[in-house]
């Protein structure tokens, strides 16, 4: 591969369901021959969440593993600061999938937030480095 044409953009679009509180998680995407590595994830709100201490919304990227029940932490967004409708560039941690683990996306929601759709964008690469 010739170096920077190796990127994969990976975009979904999820709806975290009604205004209730609870989380809802999402596969991704599984990792290919030989892993990945995650280079970036953005999250957009399609409707920004306001700033609060009582009603906000959560974002993790984590290693499934080869089930998908695994929850190593891969990345982070939201919070009480709250979610603009323009993209928020993810807090990588851990950015290395093994060959078969699955990507996971949670959304946790807390207090009453409308119900809306969240936009993620994962850049990847395969293998590990």
């Amino acid at each position: 591969m010739i170096a920077g044409y190796n990127s994969v953009i990976t975009p979904i679009v999820v709806n975290a369901g009604s205004a209730v509180s609870g989380t809802t998680t999402f596969p991704v995407l599984r990792a290919p021959y030989g892993g990945l590595t995650v280079k970036s994830a953005y999250i957009q709100a399609l409707g920004s969440v306001a700033a609060s201490g009582t009603d906000y919304v959560t974002f993790n990227l984590f290693d499934g593993g080869a089930s998908g029940t695994a929850t190593t932490a891969v990345g982070t967004a939201g919070g009480t600061a709250g979610v603009v409708a323009t993209p928020v560039t993810m807090t990588l941690s851990t950015n290395n999938l093994d060959e078969g683990d699955y990507l996971m996306f949670k959304v946790g929601k807390i207090g009453t937030i409308t119900e809306r759709e969240f936009a993620l964008i994962v850049e990847w690469v395969r293998g590990q480095g």
